[in-house]
């Protein structure tokens, strides 16, 4: 849950700053945008961490993934899985490291090159930016129509 949460907020962020950062710094160059933005970034995220964060989910009385407490419930459950030392030895965790690395780099890779080549290709800067911040706006849309898919 907390991980689609990110992702959609994620894409919906590079779908509004992406267009913003375009505007800025045609109209305020980069070093006065990059101090805009990060301005705006901490007015808005900073109330909002003090906001919403809190230490541990059972401080407000949930469990994981906002499960509500039992009352009943005196025991902690016991965690699954194996040893650290374990996984670290296991050809399956350095299998799936890989491919989580290689999935992030090759998204990296598209993100960071997407914009200049479009514009090497005649592309306008700010309809690449706003393409850009379209790839943000189908990763909301495909979290919005695959995630039921995951029960």
């Amino acid at each position: 849950m907390a991980l689609a949460t990110v992702t959609f907020a994620a894409g919906l962020a590079s779908t509004i700053f992406l267009p913003l950062s375009d505007a800025l710094l045609d109209a305020l160059g980069w070093r006065d945008a990059v101090f805009g933005l990060g301005i705006l970034l901490g007015m808005t995220t900073i109330p909002l961490h003090a906001l919403v964060l809190r230490r541990h989910p059972h401080d407000l009385g949930y469990m994981p993934d906002g499960e509500v407490q039992s009352i009943t419930a005196t025991t902690q459950p016991q965690p699954s899985g194996v040893a650290l030392t374990e996984a670290w030895h296991s050809r399956y965790f350095w299998i799936l490291t890989l491919v989580f690395s290689l999935s992030y780099l090759a998204a990296a890779a598209i993100r960071v090159h997407f914009i200049p080549l479009l514009i090497d290709a005649g592309v306008d800067a700010s309809v690449a930016a706003y393409a850009s911040g379209a790839i943000g706006l189908m990763q909301v849309v495909g979290c919005v129509v695959f995630a039921p898919l995951d029960n």
